[in-house]
């Protein structure tokens, strides 16, 4: 799910393979093919503007648009606005054991060399896809990985928690044990596997991991609430608190494997999970939770 200038674009969690848009002024999701005679993703993936192949990472934005790179198409760079979908050869290809994010006006790319038990990281520009600079990076496969204010953060698959800066250097260790990671600006959240999920949280200029709360499964953070789930007898049930983990309050029930979505730009908390045909949309405060049903798509 990624935050698109007056839209919300996503893939629907049961309807995979199918790109919607939510418009954030009527809070209405449309499906992205208006064309009634396109079979969609089932006969018509490689055309369809409502055909998205899984991403090979995630999807970023620029302007009202999406920038999406597929498993299917590795050479290809897609753009994807209201109704339309582009095409762009790269030039270069993302290998199948790699992975990408577009970070600023750089295209960077993830390649595991299992030999070595190493990978690399390749930022390329992003117009011209000159070379740029490389990183080399311990493990080989990796959790989560995010570029932020020149620094590369990475989670291996022994689960520790790494940064180091993208101009090259060494990269440091950050914690062990760690899953789920999001950023504020100012700090970094995870969960830690060592006491089940304990959600830290770890200032971007040092210091020490700080415990918040306990027993949290999926989260997600915003400007001044921290959204998520509970292991145990409360599980299934969306609470935020404030960003010290205290004040804590219900706000949705009934779910299941759900994501949290907070963007800079909207004035509302996005959820995404397993068990409804929608998302729900709710204030930043929990309040004025609705469910925001998805079209029907005819094949």
């Amino acid at each position: 799910m990624v935050d698109a200038g007056p839209y919300v674009f996503f893939n629907g969690i049961n309807h995979s393979g199918n790109l919607y848009y939510l418009d954030k002024e009527t809070e209405r999701i449309t499906f992205n093919c208006m064309e009634p005679t396109c079979g969609h993703f089932a006969l018509d993936q490689d055309t369809c503007t409502g055909a998205l192949w899984l991403p090979m990472g995630s999807y970023y934005p620029k302007g009202n648009s999406i920038y999406v790179i597929s498993q299917k198409m590795p050479g290809i760079l897609q753009m994807y606005g209201q109704y339309r979908r582009d095409f762009y050869p790269l030039g270069i290809t993302v290998p199948k054991n790699g992975y990408y994010a577009i970070y600023r006006d750089c295209l960077v790319i993830y390649a595991a060399n299992p030999q070595e038990n190493s990978g690399m990281f390749s930022f390329y520009e992003l117009e011209t896809y000159d070379l740029k600079t490389t990183l080399t990076v311990e493990g080989t496969n990796l959790l989560y990985w995010f570029v932020y204010d020149e620094i590369l953060y990475y989670v291996n698959m022994a689960m520790d928690l790494y940064k180091g800066p993208i101009a090259g250097g060494e990269a440091v260790l950050l914690d062990t044990k760690v899953e789920r990671i999001a950023i504020d600006g100012e700090n970094l959240y995870y969960r830690k596997r060592t006491n089940p999920g304990g959600l830290f949280r770890l200032g971007l200029n040092g210091g020490a991991p700080l415990l918040l709360i306990e027993g949290v499964d999926a989260f997600g953070v915003g400007t001044e609430h921290i959204y998520y789930t509970r292991y145990g007898d409360s599980a299934g049930r969306g609470f935020l608190s404030d960003k010290e983990g205290n004040n804590e309050k219900m706000f949705l029930e009934d779910l299941m494997y759900p994501y949290f979505y907070v963007f800079s730009n909207y004035d509302k908390i996005v959820v995404q999970d397993g068990q409804h045909d929608g998302i729900f949309l709710a204030d930043l405060d929990g309040s004025n939770v609705k469910l925001i049903p998805l079209p029907v798509v005819e094949e």
